[in-house]
């Protein structure tokens, strides 16, 4: 033991202190920054927070897992050295991070030197109850301001996607106290107003002295009271009595394997009096119910913040039933509507015991039946996950194939993560068995205006927004109501946005267009027309009308068309019924019978080329073309193929022919137009060309024969119509019959 001390003072001697510090050169020291300038440094704020693991987590959480290298420090920080530093920007930029719910401090290192190294956090902060003629850039900064140097500014005005908003990007100070609620006198002649901030990606803190590494339970902070300002009553959201005191429903048990429940997150009452007698629990203020979600946050954070303060159920989930007060508490305002409703589900329901999970119906609008049903996905995955599989087997079984069916409701199941916004992402085994459902029933989603998420709630990872609520139709109820369409309406008194599906209008109005067929080129009389019309009328024409020999084309195409029965099924019929009369004569004619075989066979193809043609699958090569299967495609091309309506800049849906091509006219002029080009010569003269002469000469040489008729030879015959109608199969047969015409022609 002696001998292990002695050797270890031995180690700690100070032998050559005394002379001069070494310079290390400054060849080394440029290797040493080349190495190590895209890098950043990560440090934990909570002694929970061990480097190896976010070593191991971090990238995961910034999604560049296999794309960043990493080191642990002696000081128990983590360095991360990015190959690209755009990537390291965007980590930047889309802080603060966590891990284990606690704040981490990201910088980079070439900030090593700076004396805020590893003490500041750019939170970006969402600023409440802040009036509509306060929000310029001005006032903002000064609100923003008791927190700090207001970096940014983003004023999100509402639309018909997105909720108005305003937030500013503040850098905070690791062992500052933040700061939840100020008053400010924003006008001379009104009351104080008191502003509330809630901070982006923060999870756990301090609830007393709000502090970023520490719980409540380890503060030694007092705070100090102060004379509350009196203030006119407010409208009051009862919060925290409701979490603790209210009964839970059955479904409390909520799908939370990934540290986020489906669907609302509390049940909150809204109530329009003061109520003057509340003993227990926190109220908290708002001016406006959208802001009600934003002020939940704060509280819920500061309920949850503790380490087993709040027990998991408590979090709250999705609620089949919501214990309100009495009906004379309730307030609605005044209705308004727009044309007649036919039927209304109202989801929400008082009734905790028995409520709707799944309702079918059958609606009759003029001569055409359709089954409506209405669906309500449990909270709880197991029993969802059951619901699916029982709606799978009653489509198994036969149920609905008789009528066109259309689903809504609120099925609390995404099927992607593209479906979700906030929160982890969770695994994609989750999603399976509600594709599967939906695969199965063969059922689409029915275009939807207004936004892509229709729930939002808090949850401990923060906001999370999903698109819970959906309209989903069969092929057939699709082609019966070809310009349906869906309307998400506002946040008002839910968590949830309304759904309105539109079915009036059913009738397709567009303009029929030519369209050539590709069985046609089989069809030895149409080839012999075109021929004769291609010497006749083609010939003689100069190469700059190659248009007109085309139209020439298309117009003895069409005038056929209408001369002659091309609906395979109509033949097919008339086939078979020659081929009875064939067999009920008394007297047998083998070669005819034989001819009409043929003839019906060939009918048999041609139907199916059809519908392979028309329902655009082309991963089936071999087998059956004329099933179910196509039949549906097809009709789900059709409906994916209208436009029946566009939204605009503003979020208005326009319907009109002439609003549609206007918006579709705006966009591509803009999306095309160009500007800041004045100085392009100026900038141009700077850039090394990577076209080489040799490379010129050869893209700009003539084209030659083969390569055109390679050209022709590699097109899909079946896609790309022009706005003549005609594919490449209709050039093609041309080509190959008078390919030194065409090459003249193609060529100039």
């Amino acid at each position: 033991m002696a001998d292990k001390e002695l050797w270890i003072s031995l180690q700690n001697l100070n032998l050559g202190l005394e002379r001069s510090p070494l310079k290390i050169s400054n060849d080394a020291k440029n290797r040493r920054d080349a190495e190590h300038r895209l890098s950043l440094v990560v440090q934990g704020l909570h002694p929970s927070q061990n480097p190896a693991g976010i070593k191991v987590i971090m990238p995961k959480i910034w999604k560049l897992e296999g794309r960043v290298t990493s080191r642990i420090n002696d000081d128990g920080s983590v360095q991360f050295f990015f190959k690209h530093e755009h990537q390291l920007l965007t980590v930047l930029d889309n802080g603060p991070w966590t891990y284990k719910d606690w704040l981490v401090v990201v910088d980079r290192w070439t900030r090593r030197n700076y004396p805020d190294f590893l003490r500041i956090i750019r939170f970006w902060v969402k600023i409440l109850n802040l009036p509509d003629d306060s929000k310029s850039d001005s006032v903002i900064r000064e609100v923003g301001g008791v927190l700090g140097h207001v970096d940014e500014v983003h004023i999100q005005q509402p639309s018909a996607d997105q909720v108005g908003e305003v937030r500013v990007r503040v850098p905070i100070d690791v062992d500052d106290r933040l700061l939840f609620a100020r008053y400010f006198n924003l006008d001379d002649s009104r009351p104080p107003v008191l502003i509330r901030f809630v901070y982006d990606k923060l999870r756990r803190f301090c609830s007393t002295c709000g502090g970023l590494n520490h719980l409540s339970t380890h503060c030694n902070f007092q705070a100090q009271e102060t004379e509350h300002l009196q203030l006119p009553p407010p409208i009051h959201v009862h919060i925290a009595h409701h979490m603790v005191d209210q009964p839970h429903t059955p479904t409390e048990g909520a799908d939370d394997t990934m540290g986020e429940t489906v669907g609302s997150n509390l049940n909150m009452e809204v109530s329009e009096n003061q109520d003057q007698n509340a003993s227990q629990g926190e109220d908290m203020e708002f001016t406006h119910p959208r802001e009600v979600q934003d002020t939940v946050n704060a509280t819920f954070e500061v309920q949850e913040m503790g380490a087993g303060s709040v027990s998991g159920q408590n979090r709250g989930t999705k609620r089949k039933v919501n214990d309100s007060a009495d009906a004379e508490q309730a307030s609605t305002s005044n209705k308004r509507t727009q044309g007649e409703i036919d039927i209304m589900f109202l989801v929400e329901t008082k009734n905790k015991d028995h409520y709707v999970q799944k309702l079918d119906m059958y609606i009759t609008e003029g001569q055409s039946t359709f089954c409506l049903t209405y669906v309500y996905g449990n909270p709880e995955r197991k029993s969802r996950q059951y619901m699916w599989q029982k709606i799978e087997n009653l489509v198994r079984g036969g149920l609905y194939q008789s009528k066109p069916k259309v689903v809504l409701g609120d099925f609390n199941e995404i099927k992607n993560n593209q479906e979700k916004l906030g929160g982890p992402p969770r695994p994609e085994w989750q999603f399976l068995n509600f594709r599967r459902m939906l695969n199965v029933s063969g059922l689409h989603e029915i275009k939807t205006f207004g936004g892509i998420f229709t729930w939002i709630g808090n949850r401990s990872v923060g906001t999370i927004q999903s698109k819970l609520d959906r309209v989903v139709a069969t092929a057939e109820w699709k082609d019966k109501f070809p310009k349906a369409r869906v309307q998400l309406l506002d946040w008002v008194g839910s968590d949830h946005k309304p759904l309105l599906l539109f079915t009036d209008d059913n009738k397709w109005r567009g303009m029929k267009l030519f369209r050539y067929d590709n069985r046609w080129r089989n069809n030895r009389e149409l080839q012999l027309a075109l021929q004769n019309t291609w010497d006749q009328k083609c010939k003689m024409l100069p190469p700059q009308e190659f248009q007109e020999a085309l139209k020439k084309c298309r117009n003895n195409i069409s005038s056929w068309k209408s001369e002659h029965i091309n609906n395979s099924h109509q033949k097919i019929q008339r086939l078979h019924e020659a081929l009875q009369k064939a067999y009920n004569s008394h007297s047998l004619d083998f070669n005819y019978i034989t001819s009409l075989k043929q003839k019906l066979q060939q009918e048999y193809k041609s139907e199916e080329e059809y519908w392979r043609t028309k329902s655009r699958v082309l991963w089936m090569q071999a087998g059956d073309k004329n099933t179910k299967y196509f039949h549906a495609k097809t009709k789900q091309r059709r409906s994916y193929n209208r436009i029946t309506a566009l939204e605009d800049d503003d979020g208005n849906v326009q319907q009109s022919d002439k609003d549609i091509q206007n918006i579709i006219r705006s966009y591509f002029t803009n999306l095309y137009s160009s500007s800041g080009s004045e100085n392009l010569d100026l900038v141009l003269q700077h850039i090394q060309p990577k076209v080489t002469t040799v490379m010129n000469q050869q893209l700009t040489a003539p084209v030659t024969e083969e390569e055109i008729f390679h050209a022709l030879a590699q097109m899909n015959v079946d896609k790309a119509p022009g706005p003549d109608g005609l594919t490449a199969g209709t050039l093609f047969p041309s080509y190959s019959c008078n390919e030194h015409k065409c090459y003249s022609w193609l060529q100039s």
